[in-house]
């Protein structure tokens, strides 16, 4: 149906591969068009979103996983009427296809967008007890 752009490709490089199948199978199931804003991110830019207050933590699955030398997380946005879109509302339908696409390979993932402490709908990651 859809496909990544090739920014949206570029911002895959360096993510665990289970987590960048899992995406390309979505983007091509999903009834919603969206890309990958981030994938593999630096400390830098980690220390940036916690000092905003976007991100809850300074040990983030963007950061490269010591057991594995890849990010475990990607941050997604929906395409609305050909625009980024930031809310919530527009994330069900992209998480339940991620959800369905991830079953299929069998692999365990972990969605912002369901935490009921801090929603972080774009967040997408492989679950930690897994990987």
């Amino acid at each position: 149906m859809f496909e990544f752009s090739d920014k949206s490709k570029r911002n895959l490089i360096d993510v665990h591969p289970a987590l960048v199948r899992v995406a390309f199978r979505a983007i091509s199931k999903s009834p919603v068009d969206f890309g990958i804003s981030e994938g593999l991110r630096s400390f830098d830019r980690q220390q940036q979103l916690f000092d905003l207050g976007k991100s809850k933590t300074l040990k983030s699955r963007h950061l490269k996983q010591i057991q594995t030398g890849y990010g475990h997380a990607i941050d997604v946005f929906a395409y609305v009427n050909g625009r980024a879109s930031w809310e919530a509302k527009d994330y069900g339908p992209i998480i339940q296809t991620f959800i369905t696409e991830a079953a299929i390979l069998g692999i365990q993932l972990r969605f912002g967008h369901l935490w009921e402490n801090f929603q972080d709908s774009p967040h997408i990651e492989l679950n930690p007890r897994f990987y």
